[in-house]
């Protein structure tokens, strides 16, 4: 029983010894966040915020696989009408590009 009791201690003893070496190593880490006295939060005025006042959904149906493209257009398939369609980012033009999908699709997978 005193073997066990003296290990214990000892493994104690080690770990408070690597414990404090660790803390006294890292004491002052360049990763910590220091903040600097003469520097302050410098806030933007309140014209410099543009304040939206339109927002509207481009799309107003149930869609699956919705992606932008670089033209700025947004291609997506219509679950309502089982077609792909194309759409403005506006939502003003809207196109279908292709309608006869056999069956229901359950992901879109977009390729470059």
């Amino acid at each position: 029983m005193k073997k066990v009791f003296y290990f214990s201690l000892g493994f104690l003893f080690l770990v408070l010894i690597f414990f404090g070496a660790y803390n006294f190593v890292f004491r002052n880490n360049v990763n910590s966040p220091v903040v600097d006295q003469g520097k302050k939060i410098i806030e933007a005025p309140a014209d410099t915020i543009p304040i939206v006042t339109n927002i509207t959904a481009t799309v107003n149906e149930d869609i699956l696989g919705a992606t932008v493209s670089p033209d700025g257009f947004l291609y997506y398939y219509s679950l309502d009408e089982r077609a792909l369609k194309k759409a403005s980012l506006e939502g003003k033009d809207k196109s279908v590009l292709l309608s006869d999908f056999p069956g229901t699709p359950v992901r879109l997978l977009w390729s470059p």
